[in-house]
């Protein structure tokens, strides 16, 4: 039962922006070993870094105009 649930998410979750779930990944992992302080100045620099990336861009203009985003990094 646990199993469908989890693949189903992984499905989710890989039709999202390649670089930030590669970042997010990066994030979550170095949060592991810091304080929360720490942790919560890594997102926000992850997050500076992706906002500059044609996937953000694609994917805020795809919510503006009601459209999939086509990411890049596939």
């Amino acid at each position: 039962m646990l199993q469908p649930r989890a693949i189903n998410y992984a499905e989710r979750i890989l039709k999202r922006a390649p670089q930030a779930i590669g970042m997010a990944k990066h994030v979550i992992n170095a949060c592991q070993s810091v304080d929360l302080e720490t942790g919560r100045l890594l997102e926000r620099l992850g997050q500076s870094v992706l906002i500059r990336t044609d996937d953000a861009q694609d994917g805020m203009a795809a919510f503006r105009e009601k459209r999939r985003a086509q990411f890049y990094g596939r």
